[in-house]
């Protein structure tokens, strides 16, 4: 696992060892976002009760924008440069909206 994540990029595992480690650390945390932490506080949560997370606010409005961006790349109607631009503003959007502060 540790060795996909350095060398493809992916970083959806379940081993806490891997999320931690300093070069996993490092090259996903993005715009001041530590992505790995973020992902083992998702498993964490979802270990407390399935789909635990869903009972964030905003994650039905932004599930719904990524899922219409992803539809509209995939079906050809736009780019995915230009659909997850998109897609990232109106995301922005609603966690200004609901008050969430966004790092630059």
């Amino acid at each position: 696992m540790l060795k996909l994540a350095l060398t493809k990029g992916h970083m959806a595992c379940t081993r806490s060892s891997v999320l931690n480690h300093p070069e996993v650390k490092k090259k996903f945390t993005w715009r001041g976002s530590d992505l790995p932490l973020l992902h083992e506080t998702v498993m964490k949560r979802a270990g407390a009760g399935y789909m635990a997370y869903r009972t964030v606010p905003q994650f039905p409005p932004i599930g719904d924008r990524v899922t219409i961006a992803l539809t509209a790349i995939a079906s050809g109607q736009v780019s995915a440069a230009d659909g997850m631009k998109a897609a990232q503003r109106d995301v922005e959007a609603i966690l200004r909206k609901e008050g969430i502060q966004i790092k630059s």
